[in-house]
């Protein structure tokens, strides 16, 4: 008797083994040698009675169940902080932040029922934590990148928002064309970059006051850091805010007194919403009624609004010129759901535009043709110079991005517009025949 419960216990050892070094197996195709955050909290006590959280925890229990030398590897040194499968699952990486080391080991298993105890491993390498690695398995780290990003971003939004504000104020309303309603204010719904900003748990049901136009509608009446509870009555994220216009009323709690606030919009001869996107490459571009700028082109010109007037009364032009209608614009990614960054876990709800922007932006097919691009570039000098702003900081432009962002270098959306010396020779010459009537 004793003897077949010895060959059981081998039994069960090897499928054990071998259930995990399955999982592996399957893991290492689907993940590649992506890195996978490991709870530590799973594992106070032995590794084998864990309950894994996390799907780097079940990594690591099946790497220590099929493996011996994994087990004593990391009896040795610790529950690391991260896994990664390498190719066909017979490496593993094991990242420890407290040393910055990533150690490979090389294990194996069969398919043949034995005894964990006869598997073996060997450290096949170690080297130094990247910036990348840390990054993917540094949460304290990555956190602080996403707050990092969260609030550059309300820092480009504003920017965006006042200098939008001042070219839309100044157009001409249009027959037919819908009028703006602007309540001036930015609402975040909460999440963990949000929580370590703005002090408001990530679970809690509310939105935060990210940012008020300082001389807008809500000046005066929100606050940032005022927690929304609800806008006449129902929660944001119960209701549609594409069509917000009126008076609206704002309950919210802020240092823990709960008030209602009345916001009435400020009125705009035409119905315009704009958005700042997270995205590397330079970009901007319109889409119906909105105007989108990418992190990448904000990066280029970070203090220099006259420039960004530029850019946005050029997209603004192509709106009023009704570039974007008619199927213009085959893929409307402004409308609904919008992507603004992998590392940025917020959706941010711009109330009046119905706007929801949440992951990364994945492309955009706004195609104008070149003559519609001149005629843009020929009124935005009218709009940067209405709204107050120097219609000569697009010759600044011009140069900066001919230097920075050559045609095909970098985004394809600006092969489609005319040469950068063709562009600055056009507007030079129409900034010289502005400027000579002034001169007499």
């Amino acid at each position: 008797m004793r003897r077949y419960l010895l060959i059981f216990a081998l039994v069960a050892a090897g499928c054990a083994a071998e259930n995990a070094g399955m999982r592996m197996q399957q893991m290492s195709h689907r993940f590649g040698r992506n890195w996978m955050p490991v709870d530590k909290g799973d594992f106070f006590g032995a590794i084998a009675a864990a309950r894994p959280s996390t799907q780097g925890s079940q990594t690591l229990q099946d790497a220590v169940a099929a493996d011996a030398g994994i087990a004593a590897f990391v009896g040795q040194h610790g529950v690391p902080d991260a896994v990664a499968l390498g190719p066909m699952a017979h490496e593993i990486d094991l990242a420890y932040l407290s040393e910055s080391t990533c150690y490979t080991l090389q294990h194996s298993y069969g398919e043949v029922l034995l005894p964990r105890a006869l598997f073996e491993s060997s450290v096949v390498g170690q080297r130094p934590l990247t910036d990348a690695d840390l990054d993917a398995v540094d949460a304290e780290r990555r956190l602080a990148k996403q707050v990092e990003r969260l609030q550059n971003l309300v820092a480009q939004n504003a920017r965006l928002q006042s200098v939008g504000r001042r070219i839309a104020l100044r157009l001409s309303a249009s027959l037919g064309v819908a009028a703006g309603h602007n309540y001036g204010v930015l609402l975040l719904l909460p999440s963990k970059p949000t929580e370590r900003v703005y002090g408001i748990p990530q679970d809690e049901s509310a939105e935060v006051v990210a940012w008020v136009q300082p001389d807008g509608p809500a000046a005066g009446l929100l606050r940032v850091g005022d927690r929304v509870r609800s806008v006449d009555g129902t929660a944001i994220t119960d209701q549609s805010i594409t069509d917000w216009q009126g008076t609206k009323r704002f309950a919210i709690e802020r240092s823990g007194a709960a008030m209602q606030v009345d916001v009435v919009p400020e009125a705009w001869p035409r119905r315009l919403f704009f958005v700042p996107l997270v995205d590397d490459a330079p970009n901007a571009f319109a889409v119906e009624q909105s105007v989108g700028v990418t992190t990448g082109l904000f990066a280029l010109f970070p203090d220099d609004d006259d420039v960004l007037a530029v850019i946005v009364g050029h997209e603004v032009a192509h709106v009023t010129l009704g570039h974007t209608q008619h199927g213009v614009t085959p893929i409307s990614v402004l409308n609904g759901v919008v992507a603004v960054g992998v590392l940025l876990p917020i959706e941010i709800a711009l109330p009046g535009g119905g706007q929801l922007l949440g992951g990364l932006m994945q492309g955009v097919e706004n195609r104008f043709n070149r003559d519609q691009e001149r005629d843009a570039d020929r009124v935005v000098l009218h709009y940067a110079a209405a709204g107050g702003y120097d219609p000569h900081a697009a010759l600044r432009m011009f140069d900066a991005m001919e230097t920075k962002v050559p045609v095909g270098g970098v985004s394809q959306f600006f092969d489609i517009h005319p040469p950068y010396p063709e562009r600055r020779a056009m507007i030079a010459q129409e900034l010289a025949a502005a400027d000579a009537p002034a001169a007499r």
